[in-house]
């Protein structure tokens, strides 16, 4: 049995023309030319880009690609703002919104395409916070208008029409409501 013959470019081709007593043909066509060239600088292998992320998240995005953290990043934003203007009651909207992008922020980085999973947290917990603040202020604005309009029963208005302009009699009005208002705690108490 014969051993088959070298692949071109390997010791023991017959057209290398570093080998002694190499003939004298061309090398271009089996030479490193053709075959020691890898694929990449051929355009053998297909951009996987353009097929989006493989198994595993690999591509755009993916362990491939650069991390998508900005939905992470704007839940934490969001849910800071949340918690700082939870007290104006904007804060229950900015609360809502740092919730939604705190989940899709946990969700992207659970399959791989972010890797600020503990950003996104941050932004989901800031963001409960905010609207939690958010729905206790909206309660005690509530209550403590229904205490004052059953404690005050439009008094203070009708007392001031009556004062005729006159700021001592205002003042008075005040003070008169001021007194209904603590005698009503002083009775919670």
């Amino acid at each position: 049995m014969s051993s088959p013959p070298p692949y071109p470019g390997q010791p023991g081709d017959p057209q290398d023309p570093q080998q002694p007593g190499a003939s004298e043909q061309p090398t271009e066509q089996y030479g490193r030319q053709q075959y020691g060239q890898g694929y990449a600088e051929h355009g053998a292998y297909p951009d996987r880009t353009a097929y989006g992320p493989g198994p595993g998240g690999y591509g755009p995005g993916g362990p491939g690609g650069p991390p998508r953290n900005g939905v992470g990043i704007a839940a934490l934003v969001l849910g800071i703002l949340a918690v700082l203007s939870g007290i104006f009651l904007i804060g229950g909207l900015l609360g809502l919104v740092a919730i939604g992008l705190g989940i899709l922020g946990i969700v992207r980085a659970s399959k791989g395409v972010a890797n600020n999973r503990g950003v996104a947290i941050t932004g989901l917990v800031l963001g409960i916070v905010g609207l939690l603040l958010a729905i206790v202020v909206a309660v005690l604005l509530v209550f403590s208008f229904n205490v004052f309009n059953r404690v005050d029963q439009g008094q203070l208005m009708q007392c001031v029409q009556q004062s005729g302009g006159d700021q001592s009699a205002v003042d008075q009005c005040v003070r008169e409501l001021e007194d209904r208002l603590q005698n009503q705690v002083d009775q919670i108490n």
